[in-house]
């Protein structure tokens, strides 16, 4: 079922987007904007391909670092 595109809906589905974000941060997590260079950003797009989001990718990508494995 798709969400209701009314004002108010809208504003809810904001809301709660504000505050889970605000909790992940409470939490310890971080909100990161970067511009990235053409190749790097290439290597993302393939990524993402792989992962689905790129913040899924961008998480494998620093969770192999710390395993010490390449992806």
């Amino acid at each position: 079922m798709p969400n209701a595109d009314t004002p108010h809906s809208r504003a809810l589905r904001a809301k709660t987007a504000t505050h889970w974000n605000q909790e992940r941060i409470k939490e310890g997590g971080m909100r990161v904007t970067v511009i990235l260079p053409k190749e790097t950003a290439e290597a993302l797009t393939r990524l993402t391909a792989i992962y689905g989001t790129k913040t899924a990718a961008m998480i494998a990508a620093i969770e192999s670092l710390d395993q010490g494995r390449s992806i």
